[in-house]
This record gives C-alpha cells, sequence and structure tokens, in this order.
C-alpha cells in the first residue's frame, strides 16, 4: 500500500447533493450520458439541466450515469471531456465471509451480507488502505465513487485508470468488479429503481470533500516503487514474446502509456479536422492508430473493437478497398509489431535504442506523422502530441532513411567508398579532357554520366 500524501493545492469543495459531484462551476465543460446501457435509451445533460435529470430520471426503472463527461452524443473514450469521478462496482454477494469467490455452480456457500460488506469497506478506510468514498449508492450490490475536485484533463485518463485498478485491488475481499477500470463507466442513477431486486437505489454521503487526484494517488502503489511484477510469456506464431504484467508496464512505460494516448487522441482530431476524408492515408492511418493503441492496450480484442469504429468513420478516395481480410492482416501486424517494441524496449533497459535494419517498429515521432499523415501546419497547431518540425531536420531525416533503405555503411567505409568512386571519376574525366582537348564542360559531362558543374569541380581537383 502506497503512504498517504496530503495534497493542498486549492480550496476543496464541498458535496451537499450527490449532483454537485457531477455539476458545479469547475465542472461544466461537457455532458454526462444518461442511458439504460444499450436498450435504445439515451439522453446526455449539462451544467444547466440538472433539476430536468432528476426529474426525467429519478424513480425509473434501469437508469444509469456516466462517471465522467463526453461530448454531445457520445460516451467514447476519444470524447471525454472532462474526468469527474472514479467510481467502484461492489458485488458483496459474489464472495464468501471471508472474500473467497463463490463459484457460479456453488449453491451451498453462504454469500457476504450487505451490511458485512459495508462494514469491510468502512473498516478499510480506518486502515488506511482506501480513502473514504464521496458517495454510497445501495441497491442490489454496493457502488463507490469518488469526485476529482475540479475534474481533471483527459490526458491523464492512464493514471485515472492505474488508480481505479488499485483501488478495486484493495477492495477485493468484498467482491469489487476487476471489469471496472475505465474513463467511459456507468453507475446506477442515484433515485433510479434496480430491476434484479426491484429496489431504490439509495444513495448516501460518507465524506463531503472532493479529493484531488493525486490525492487518491497517494492511496495506490507509486509507480516508481513497485516491485511485486513477474513477466508473463507467450507463444506468437513460434517466437517467445515477452508481455508486460499491468504492474510493471505503469511502473516503467509511464511516459510511453502517456504518449500513446495522446497520439491516439491525435488521430482522432485529424480524422475530425478532415471530416473523415483519409484518402490515399486510409491504411497508412489504421496501421499507425493501431500500433499506437497495442502500446496502450494490448487486448487484441479491445483493439479489433476500437479499430472497427474507427474504420466506418474515415472514408477514401483511392480504389483500393480494404476488405475484412487486409483489415484483420493490418492489425494483426500492427499488434505484432508493438509486442516486439515493447519486448525490445524491456530489454533495453525501457530505452528507446536505434539499431540498423533490426526489424523493429518503433513509436511514430512528430516528424514521422506529419510526413506519412501529410499533415499541414494549421492541423499540427490543433493537435497536442504531433509538434511541427523544422524543415531541415526534416530534410535530414529523409537523407538518412534514404540511406538505410540502400543499405547502411559505417561512416569511414563509406567516405573510403566515395573516394574510389571520385578517383574513378576523375581518371575517365582525364582520358575525354587529353583525347578531345577543348572539349566543353556539358560535352565532357555528357561523356562520363556527370552534369557541367561536376566537371568543373572535378577539374579544381584535378588543378586542369
Amino acid at each position: 500500500m502506497g503512504i498517504f500524501r496530503k495534497i493542498d493545492k486549492k480550496k476543496k469543495e464541498k458535496i451537499n447533493h450527490w449532483t454537485d459531484m457531477w455539476f458545479c462551476p469547475s465542472k461544466s465543460y461537457g455532458y454526462v450520458e444518461i442511458s439504460n446501457l444499450g436498450k435504445n435509451y439515451r439522453r446526455f445533460y449539462g451544467a444547466n439541466d440538472v433539476e430536468k435529470m432528476i426529474e426525467e430520471t429519478g424513480e425509473v426503472p434501469e437508469r444509469y450515469i456516466s462517471l465522467n463527461a463526453f461530448s454531445w452524443g457520445s460516451r467514447k473514450e476519444v470524447d471525454v471531456k472532462q474526468l469527474r469521478n472514479i467510481g467502484i462496482d461492489v458485488d458483496f454477494y459474489s464472495v464468501d465471509k471471508d472474500g473467497n469467490e463463490i463459484a457460479e455452480e456453488d449453491t451451498v456457500t453462504e454469500p457476504k451480507t450487505m451490511k458485512e460488506a459495508l462494514d469491510d469497506i468502512q473498516a478499510l478506510v480506518v486502515e488506511g488502505v482506501i480513502p473514504e468514498p464521496n458517495l454510497v449508492l445501495k441497491s442490489r450490490g454496493i457502488q463507490l465513487l469518488y469526485s476529482i475536485n475540479g475534474g481533471a484533463a483527459k490526458n491523464i485518463g492512464w493514471k485515472y485508470k492505474y488508480i481505479q485498478k488499485q483501488l478495486t485491488e484493495r477492495l477485493a475481499c468484498v467482491g469489487a468488479d476487476p471489469k471496472m477500470k475505465t474513463v467511459t463507466a456507468v453507475m446506477r442513477f442515484p433515485g433510479s429503481i434496480n430491476n434484479r431486486n426491484n429496489s431504490k437505489v439509495e444513495w448516501e454521503i460518507w465524506n463531503n470533500e472532493k479529493y484531488e487526484l493525486e490525492e487518491l494517488y497517494g492511496f495506490c502503489d507509486p509507480i516508481e516503487e513497485q516491485t511485486d511484477f513477474k513477466g508473463k510469456k507467450e507463444e506468437d506464431e513460434g517466437e517467445k514474446v515477452i508481455q508486460l504484467t499491468d504492474a510493471e508496464e505503469y511502473r516503467n512505460l509511464a511516459g510511453m502509456y502517456k504518449l500513446n494516448y495522446e497520439r491516439m487522441m491525435d488521430f482522432e482530431k485529424l480524422i475530425e479536422l478532415r471530416k473523415g476524408n483519409m484518402s490515399y492515408k486510409r491504411n497508412t492511418l489504421i496501421y499507425m492508430y493501431a500500433f499506437h493503441f497495442s502500446i496502450y492496450n494490448r487486448n487484441k480484442e479491445d483493439l479489433k473493437n476500437h479499430l472497427k469504429d474507427v474504420r466506418k468513420r474515415i472514408h477514401s478516395k483511392d480504389r483500393d478497398v480494404m476488405d475484412d481480410e487486409e483489415f484483420n492482416r493490418t492489425l494483426e501486424s500492427a499488434h505484432e509489431g508493438a509486442q516486439r517494441f515493447v519486448t525490445q524496449y524491456k530489454a533495453d533497459g525501457y530505452r528507446i535504442v536505434f539499431r540498423w535494419n533490426d526489424g523493429i517498429v518503433k513509436p511514430y515521432s512528430s516528424w514521422k506523422m506529419i510526413d506519412k499523415l501529410k499533415i499541414t501546419g494549421e492541423e499540427v497547431k490543433l493537435l497536442k502530441s504531433v509538434t511541427e518540425v523544422p524543415k531541415e531536420e526534416r530534410n535530414e531525416k529523409r537523407k538518412l532513411e534514404l540511406r538505410e533503405k540502400r543499405g547502411s555503411v559505417p561512416k569511414e567505409v563509406y567516405l573510403e567508398e566515395q573516394s574510389e568512386k571520385t578517383r574513378d571519376t576523375i581518371e575517365r574525366l582525364r582520358r575525354v579532357l587529353e583525347e578531345e582537348p577543348g572539349i566543353s564542360n556539358r560535352k565532357a559531362g555528357k561523356k562520363i554520366g556527370k552534369s557541367d558543374k561536376r566537371v568543373r569541380e572535378l577539374k579544381k581537383l584535378m588543378n586542369w
């Protein structure tokens, strides 16, 4: 367990009603979604719609509220506008009195009761294992919510998920749902009806002072101090590929994790700016997007589902149609490339080491992003992780890339080869000049396959 670190950056906002966790002067950007989990009911409410939201949703069966704020009409991760609350779903009825999971076929073991679960949660708070929840919801199960003071920007979603995961692990003894680690999660709407046991979702404020995100992080194992992890190995097309555990990834890939998250946000922004028109760049975008997603999230099913959605939102004017087979092949290639990079990154002490022709695809630099997707200067200004690269630097990198394609050699060998070629050219030019005295530089150049400017340069070397 991490050591609690008291944070006193700004005045803490108070919670007088459960709605204060979602709406207040510092949480007015974006919209909260109310839904019935995909059964044809979705509504979005802003900071000025609180009374309307309660009126339309209170005491209605099966209503859920998003933990965070999004763009109007969407609850996708790429459309997060503000991180507002962290939630933990506690299914206490899935564990026994000692906190051990009960098998589905087990009808004998007596499950933990709600009172016992609440007592256990309070004990964890008193012992300093978890922070005291701001809001507790009770119906068939229990849901714990922590409100972020002032809200948080979406670009630290990786830390939000880490805190959510850590708190869930600490609450495993009361049946916390391990699947609950996403910024798009929802909780039951306070005052609505849970159809599973026909009970009203009761709400209770335990702690009326909101938390700084860093304050919640203080209850987690600090990323830089974790040591209890082990590598896992999986077979991948006949080769050993080391998969990083979550703990190790968060500790050693924190910066890389954040960069890849921001890269994905920039891919989404680019799609938005171009209104989905990725003509002649569609396949490139899908590969690059899938590659960065696979570093950020290694789950193949998540990758496929996410990129399927991306594919629907883009189009291209080129004649080649990307069929399902090519799409899946692209995702597989990107995923494999990402895992090979992570494996090599780990082997190199969590540093990116460039080696000639090592076959390891590296995360795309700003220059590569700009070059491959033909990102304009105006578009760059609106992206977060992509920065404009000076023209001279782009030209120099292009030269190095061309050299790599034709085969790189050590500098000394390369210079020696060039000197040898120059001596051969001078010898051929000398023969032409001796055989045809007074020949023009242009005609001499044609005979040896060089420009007249190069002939003049060679004459100077020859003192001719």
